[in-house]
């Protein structure tokens, strides 16, 4: 079984998360041209045909198909034995500090095995977007919270709905759109928001092990 390493703000909306995104990566000769295809429209890039001397249309493969399952990969720790309880990092960061075993360490969320995971995740759909281009409801899908608070002065106040990038953290933003901005090129700097790339968006189902 294939496997995903959430990214921080994924795991701590772990039991609302419906979808998730993932940065394209752009093959070289990439074109934003769309390609009609019987369900889906999929960025497409130019292959070079060594027998016809040309370059024909391909598409750029998703990285996870409808139907597929997953398990995710987290930052984890056990105590060394065979039987010992399974820690995870997210949810109990100071375990180790406090541990008063001296083989207690955490491993890497790429060195998770399947067995140690909590959570797997079923892709229900997968759609290729620009970033600029999802919508609120997307927006709050991937993550980013909304909330209303109170807005004016002189004794006139108004409701209002503010967006946050990060849980548990101070900072909220007037749109969706700014805090996704900053989410984005917090999760992938290689892809800044401002050059609105291309991504991967999945509907996914999260199912507790």
């Amino acid at each position: 079984m294939k496997s995903l390493i959430l990214k921080p703000h994924e795991l701590a909306n772990i039991d609302r998360l419906t979808c998730i995104v993932r940065p394209m990566k752009e093959p070289h000769g990439w074109t934003t041209k769309l390609i009609d295809g019987e369900h889906k429209k999929w960025p497409a890039k130019p292959v070079y045909d060594k027998q016809q001397k040309c370059n024909i249309t391909g598409f750029v493969d998703p990285p996870f198909s409808p139907g597929e399952t997953v398990f995710v990969k987290e930052t984890w720790g056990t105590n060394g034995c065979l039987n010992c309880p399974i820690h995870y990092k997210f949810t109990e960061p100071n375990w180790k500090k406090e541990s008063l075993n001296p083989n207690a360490r955490w491993y890497s969320a790429h060195s998770m095995p399947q067995w140690a995971s909590r959570y797997k995740i079923t892709f229900v759909d997968v759609e290729a977007k620009q970033v600029c281009d999802l919508s609120i409801d997307q927006i709050k899908s991937i993550g980013v919270k909304s909330y209303t608070g109170f807005d004016g002065c002189g004794g006139h106040y108004s409701t209002c709905t503010y967006y946050q990038a990060f849980p548990n953290k101070y900072g909220v933003f007037v749109t969706a759109k700014d805090a996704m901005e900053c989410l984005w090129d917090s999760m992938f700097p290689k892809h800044p928001y401002d050059s609105n790339p291309w991504l991967w968006l999945c509907k996914v189902e999260v199912v507790k092990v």
